[in-house]
């Protein structure tokens, strides 16, 4: 059965881990991203994958979005969100004391509030034209289960918020049969995380870490196109640990 998958930012590191790992189980992939979608788009196996310039944090372009993937591609049956931003300021880590509001609304709009639009909008969508094996997979990060102290307020509290999001959004999901998850990556070698971590700061970054090394975007793509697929169909609500060993709950 062909489904129709959308990735937000899935142009690079684990959206485009993602995109590739579900387009390799046969779904046609919406690649969505501010830049660099339709080369992503391009490099995926298979055929009919689509890029998208896309803003998550435009409540207009959300509704734009779905628009025109479900004329072009067909009814979505999976929402993946992987888009988001750090929170650095001038490649540091700004304290809650001198977190400026416009820093805090410039990261929930993208980490949080995007992800709430899309999954508003898969909402209504498949309420309407509903689907089978509908998912939802949204990213948190482990900096919400364990206080982020290397990670900005603004992004650890987004993340939490994303967390939050998915317990919620999985008790209306159940009227409509999908499911809706996340996974809360660790240390992951992400340009996201090489555009905020100095190179020379890398090694002590992933020192701690059990297997002595950061995660890899397929690693956590490969958790989100199994929470993805129609396997997964008794999962949900979960928040799924991807971080390597460093912190369990």
């Amino acid at each position: 059965m062909n489904r129709v998958a959308i990735i937000v930012g899935g142009a690079s590191g684990i959206g485009l881990a993602t995109a590739t790992a579900l387009a390799k189980k046969g779904c046609t992939i919406a690649v969505a991203d501010i830049s660099g979608s339709d080369a992503a788009a391009k490099s995926l196996a298979g055929y009919g994958h689509r890029g998208y310039s896309f803003d998550t944090s435009d409540e207009a372009a959300v509704a734009r979005l779905f628009d025109a993937v479900e004329t072009q591609l067909g009814p979505a049956g999976v929402f993946v969100s992987c888009a988001g931003i750090t929170g650095y300021v001038d490649g540091k880590r700004p304290p809650l004391r001198d977190t400026t509001l416009e820093n805090w609304n410039k990261v929930f709009a993208v980490n949080c509030t995007g992800a709430f639009l899309c999954v508003r909008e898969m909402f209504r969508r498949r309420a309407v034209r509903p689907v089978e094996h509908g998912r939802i997979v949204l990213t948190g990060s482990m900096a919400a289960l364990d206080g982020g102290k290397n990670s900005p307020p603004s992004y650890v509290a987004s993340k939490g918020a994303v967390h939050a999001l998915v317990k919620t959004a999985m008790n209306e999901a159940v009227a409509l049969q999908m499911t809706v998850n996340c996974v809360a990556p660790g240390v992951v070698d992400t340009p996201m995380f090489r555009s905020a971590v100095p190179a020379e700061r890398r090694p002590a970054a992933v020192a701690q870490m059990p297997f002595g090394r950061a995660g890899t975007p397929e690693e956590i793509g490969a958790v989100i196109a199994f929470l993805a697929s129609e396997e997964a169909s008794f999962i949900s609500g979960a928040c799924i640990d991807v971080n390597g060993g460093v912190r369990m709950t």
